[in-house]
């Protein structure tokens, strides 16, 4: 009774993990998407859109690279990041990378706009 049980929660557990990660990608791209189209306009040809369109390119990547091999890995129920040295250090590199990468075009458009609106800056 106890066997069927556990294999109940594993097998409610890979489903939350493949249905849940399905969803948060394809919203995730379709966000992103939206935002790329808004920021890439002829009209918002300033410097703070391009890092906010940086950052959501980024931000899509960062998505990729994170939730497909979760859903590989649940998918054919084997853990491909895991059995390979090089696919895991793959793995946790791509996206430390691309989430770094985003915080900082958030950060720079940040102190783009602070320093385009600040009446200090512009002395």
């Amino acid at each position: 009774m106890q066997q069927n049980k556990i294999e109940t929660l594993k097998f409610a557990t890979n489903q939350l993990w493949l249905y849940g990660s399905f969803l948060l990608l394809i919203f995730g791209l379709i966000d992103n998407s939206i935002n790329a189209l808004m920021f890439s306009t002829k009209l918002k040809a300033n410097p703070c859109s391009f890092y906010l369109l940086a950052g959501d390119i980024t931000n899509s990547f960062t998505l990729l690279t994170n939730l497909v091999p979760i859903i590989f890995d649940v998918l054919h129920n084997r853990y491909f990041s895991r059995s390979k040295l090089i696919l895991c250090k793959i793995s946790t590199y791509f996206p430390t990378v691309f989430t770094t990468v985003s915080i900082l075009m958030l950060c720079l458009a940040s102190a783009d706009h602070y320093c385009s609106t600040s009446r200090d800056v512009r002395r």
